[in-house]
C-alpha cells in the first residue's frame, strides 16, 4: 500500500475474510484510512472489526432503525 501511496482502502468483503488477515494486512500501512463493508446488523460484531482491523465500518444496524422510523411515519412506540 505504501508503494502506491493509497489514501484509503475500501473493503467490500470484510466479513468473508478472517479478521486476522485484515489485522496483518493493514499493519503494513498504519496511516492508510480503511473502511469495511460488513452487511451484518450486530453492533458488537461490527465493532470487533473496527476495534482490531479497520478505521471504520458502514453502519448497517442504523439501517433497520431508520427503516422502522420511516415505516411508522416518524412515531416511535416505547
Amino acid at each position: 500500500m505504501s508503494t502506491y501511496g493509497f489514501d484509503g482502502l475500501a473493503i467490500d468483503t470484510l466479513q468473508f475474510v478472517p479478521l486476522a488477515f485484515w489485522i496483518d494486512l493493514l499493519s503494513y500501512a498504519p496511516h492508510t484510512f480503511s473502511i469495511g463493508d460488513a452487511t451484518n446488523t450486530h453492533i458488537k460484531y461490527l465493532a470487533s472489526y473496527q476495534e482490531w482491523a479497520v478505521n471504520s465500518v458502514l453502519n448497517y444496524p442504523l439501517k433497520q432503525t431508520l427503516r422502522d422510523v420511516f415505516a411508522s411515519n416518524g412515531t416511535r412506540s416505547t
